[in-house]
């Protein structure tokens, strides 16, 4: 096994992870945005507006809302998440295993 393939599929499972983990809390903040859940002022609260900016804040400056308050950062989001997942981290994962053969 070659160092280079071993750093490679690391980084393409670190990426696939965090990924997935931005697309569950797209994913929770559609939940939290059609149930009109209030959420309370905690630290676990202060660490998901916080992640859900650092997602939607680069959206947001180019994707502009309509009609007053329909916002489509979150489905952007969620389609730039899974294209990240299902292009460059499992092409990454995929290249690493071939220079590790």
């Amino acid at each position: 096994m070659t160092f280079l393939g071993i750093i490679i599929i690391a980084l393409g499972r670190l990426l696939l992870f965090a990924a997935g983990l931005a697309q569950i809390i797209v994913i929770a903040d559609i939940i939290i945005s059609w149930t009109g859940i209030v959420l309370t002022n905690n630290q676990f609260t202060r660490i998901y507006f916080t992640a859900r900016d650092y997602i939607y804040t680069p959206i947001r400056r180019y994707v502009p809302t309509y009609l007053g308050s329909l916002d489509f950062s979150p489905m952007v989001a969620f389609a730039a998440l899974w294209l990240v997942k299902n292009i460059i981290a499992y092409r990454l994962i995929e290249y690493g295993y071939l220079l590790t053969r």
